[in-house]
């Protein structure tokens, strides 16, 4: 009975090390995959995310139905909000509608870089 209940406690604190190891390799890799492609880290101002503030427009400017490029309107294509400055500030006057396609393509075009879909 004691021979059990010691490698259970064994097991938990390798799973507790593992995790803590792999936490740690994890956060490194993104640091620097966040240096190489020259994003600050997590891109938080006072503790918003990108991803807050693309929510917080959506909530204030509605669900885009229409793209501002392309000017299509159809309800299969997937519409959103994209920062024109990529200041990521609370400016409603700073956001677009965009479908999926002209997103990528934007945002290719203000970084220089290829996106996921080209690499």
């Amino acid at each position: 009975m004691y021979s059990r209940y010691k490698d259970k406690l064994k097991r938990k604190e390798y799973l507790k090390n593992w995790r803590k190891k792999n936490r740690e390799k994890h956060n490194e890799y993104l640091r620097n995959w966040y240096q190489e492609n020259e994003v600050s880290y997590y891109k938080k101002r006072k503790g918003e995310s990108i991803s807050s503030i693309h929510k917080w427009v959506e909530k204030k400017l509605g669900k885009p139905t229409r793209c501002s490029f392309c000017l299509t309107i159809d309800e299969k294509k997937r519409y959103c909000w994209a920062n024109i400055d990529h200041s990521y500030k609370k400016n409603l006057a700073d956001w677009i509608r965009l479908c999926s396609s002209c997103h990528c393509e934007y945002d290719r075009k203000f970084n220089g870089k290829k996106t996921h879909l080209e690499k």
